[in-house]
């Protein structure tokens, strides 16, 4: 299973998001599970940052505003990627971007 990279994980600590992880970074290059003691950057898998962004369209469709951020998810998504990324990396930097523009907090 892929997860997120040391970097998006680390920006997603710093922007506060915040799920039940698999993996922890302890260094750069070396990762362990996340029920060890150690401290470290949580890595997330594709599924938990998906279900994060499931549940951020639904809420910013709540609260009444435009759903054109995320429109077409697949159009997004793809918008987004970047070649020889992770999925979990791309859906990571997706809830950093609606972050950064104050659409969702953590």
């Amino acid at each position: 299973m892929k997860t997120t990279s040391y970097e998006i994980s680390k920006k997603l600590e710093e922007a506060g998001f915040s799920r039940q992880p698999f993996w922890i970074w302890t260094s750069e290059q070396c990762c362990a599970p996340y029920q060890t003691n150690l401290d470290g950057f949580r890595s997330y898998d594709f599924e938990t940052l998906l279900d994060a962004l499931k549940q951020t369209r639904k809420r910013i469709m709540i609260v009444g505003k435009s759903d054109n951020w995320g429109i077409n998810f697949n159009y997004e998504f793809n918008k987004y990627s970047k070649e020889n990324e992770s999925l979990a990396d791309t859906a990571g930097r997706l809830l950093l971007l609606l972050h950064e523009k104050n659409l969702i907090k953590f």
